[in-house]
C-alpha cells in the first residue's frame, strides 16, 4: 500500500523569497545526491511545484506549495518504499528546516 507524507514548514520570509530559497535548496539536494538518483525534476507553476525523483528503482512524486507563512510538502511513496516512510519523513524534516532557515 502506498503512503503519503505531508509536512508544513513556517518560513518567516515573503512567499517569493521562500520559493527562491526552496528551489535553490532542492536543486542543491538533487546535485548532492545525484549519484543515488536515477532521475529528478522540479516544475513550478506560480507558487506550486511538482517534484519527481527516481531512486532505488522506484518513482516518488511530491508537491510543494508556498504561501505567505508556510511551505507545505506532500510526498507520495509507492508501496515498496512505504516501509521507509519514517526515515524519509525524518530526512524531509531535516532538509526542509535547513532549506527554509532564515539567515
Amino acid at each position: 500500500m502506498s503512503r503519503n507524507i505531508t509536512l508544513s514548514f513556517p518560513h518567516g520570509m515573503t512567499a517569493p523569497e521562500a520559493q527562491q530559497k526552496a528551489d535553490a535548496g532542492i536543486r542543491k539536494v538533487f546535485t548532492q545526491y545525484q549519484d543515488k538518483l536515477s532521475s529528478h525534476d522540479i516544475r513550478w507553476t506560480g507558487s506550486h511545484a511538482d517534484i519527481s525523483v527516481g531512486a532505488l528503482g522506484q518513482s516518488l512524486s511530491g508537491t510543494l506549495d508556498i504561501d505567505a507563512t508556510n511551505a507545505v510538502v506532500t510526498v507520495a511513496l509507492p508501496w515498496l518504499l512505504a516501509p521507509l516512510a519514517d526515515k524519509i519523513e525524518g530526512f524531509l524534516k531535516n532538509q526542509g528546516q535547513i532549506l527554509l532557515e532564515k539567515k
